[in-house]
């Protein structure tokens, strides 16, 4: 309760002074011309919600090896649109990509959630193509946000460029999902 009373205390003693720097609203670009995160126009200094280097490598070989499975699960699809993408998730480099200059290891194990998952898309029977498309989303999605947040943040330079090369890949895999997902 004190700071709250120290903070409101300022602001009346310091009146306009203090909301100043909050009354003006700070001018971004639009999405499109935006500079590429880890860019040198985007500035290569690190942000602090950037997951550690050791844990989004971590996660990224999670996602691969999960990603190995669904993509082969994937090609045994009726659709030949859906199967067409799971041999473009098999020619993915981008997570093998960021390993090899991170230093780590290959794909780990999957984790028991995406074992759960893979379970229930190889008992999905008639539903099994509409069912590994809405998995791919909801994977790319998760994939984005995590190499978005290492190349908008990430402390290694030559990773965190790796990372924003990644979104690119990530972002195009995660269109043709969703565009797999829409109903005929």
């Amino acid at each position: 309760m004190r700071p709250l009373v120290i903070a409101v205390s300022l602001s009346f003693a310091l009146g306009p002074l203090a909301a100043a720097p909050f009354a003006r609203a700070q001018p971004s670009l639009p999405p499109s011309t935006s500079p590429a995160p880890g860019s040198s126009a985007a500035g290569n200094a690190p942000t602090s919600y950037a997951p550690q280097t050791k844990d989004f490598l971590a996660e990224v070989s999670e996602m691969g090896a999960f990603q190995t499975h669904l993509a082969q699960m994937g090609a045994k699809a009726k659709s030949a649109d859906v199967r067409k993408f799971a041999a473009d998730l098999s020619n993915s480099r981008s997570g093998g990509h960021l390993l090899q200059i991170g230093g780590a290891a290959g794909p780990s194990e999957v984790s028991q959630a995406h074992q759960t998952l893979l379970k229930d898309l190889a008992n999905s029977g008639a539903s099994f193509d509409a069912k590994f498309v809405a998995i791919e989303v909801d994977a790319l999605k998760a994939h984005l946000g995590l190499v978005q947040s290492y190349a908008t943040g990430g402390v290694n330079g030559q990773l965190r460029e790796a990372a924003a090369e990644a979104v690119t890949d990530t972002r195009a895999l995660l269109t043709t999902a969703q565009f797999l997902q829409k109903p005929a």
